[in-house]
């Protein structure tokens, strides 16, 4: 009998120490999983970030690089702090998409890496989808503002990229300027009030000071600061006149 529990005893033992493996095993595998992406993420956010900084203002001396068909040779050299790749990246979503609205991307991955780090709990289908409006938004506001300017042009796409472009275009089109202007400024404020509901109560309060009636008594105070103002200008009206007008006077 003492064999059979012996028996069982180890067999008992086995079996939990299998599952108490399997049970730690999982969650490390996991936070490996985890800190990788993070890991990932966050250099994807510098990476596109300073890619997308430098393609402002080289982006007109690199466009010469995308008709060279040597592009990926060593010797071609490009202007962008991301090199080739990093041209190509911002290319792609500053130029033929969002124009400056593109630079809520690298926000986007340093969200995510965030997440993935447990350093600040955020919901990311939420998360995709205000960035992804907020892309756009930002990129109809360029497209625009910078419509009725020179430079609508700049980047080869203008300053809400190719997107905006087209987008503002055809709107301008159907409804006109004003109607367009419209439009976009209520997608604005829509997109603002998705990201933080707190604009609204501060737009409120905001109408309640300025419409909001002065009290009592501090009406009757400013009553009698201006009286008492008037009366100082008179006296010293009075003090500053010469003294042949006295005599004239009488």
């Amino acid at each position: 009998m003492a064999k059979k529990d012996k028996t069982k005893l180890t067999k008992t033992t086995k079996e939990e120490r299998l599952k108490a493996k399997a049970e730690t095993q999982v969650p490390k595998r996991k936070d490996a999983f985890y800190l990788i992406c993070g890991l990932v993420a966050l250099a994807v956010s510098a990476f596109t970030f300073f890619s997308l900084f430098s393609y402002v203002f080289s982006w007109a001396e690199d466009q010469s690089v995308f008709y060279n068909k040597d592009m990926f040779d060593t010797s071609v050299e490009v202007q962008n702090n991301g090199g080739k790749l990093g041209l190509m990246w911002a290319n792609f979503l500053i130029t033929r998409l969002f124009g400056l609205g593109a630079f809520i991307v690298p926000f986007f991955f340093l969200g995510v890496g965030l997440y993935c780090l447990k350093l600040k709990q955020i919901k990311l289908g939420r998360f995709f989808i205000l960035s992804l409006l907020g892309c756009i938004v930002v990129s109809l506001v360029f497209s625009f503002a910078f419509s009725f300017t020179r430079v609508d042009d700049w980047f080869g796409g203008g300053a809400g990229g190719s997107y905006g472009y087209f987008v503002i275009k055809w709107l301008k089109n159907l409804i006109g300027p004003l109607g367009a202007g419209s439009i976009v400024l209520i997608l604005l404020v829509v997109w603002m009030i998705l990201v933080n509901g707190r604009i609204i109560a501060g737009f409120y309060n905001w109408v309640d000071r300025i419409t909001a009636p002065k009290p009592k008594k501090a009406a009757e105070e400013e009553t009698v600061q201006e009286e008492d103002a008037v009366l100082e200008q008179v006296n010293s009206a009075k003090k500053n006149l010469p003294i042949a007008y006295f005599y004239v006077g009488r």
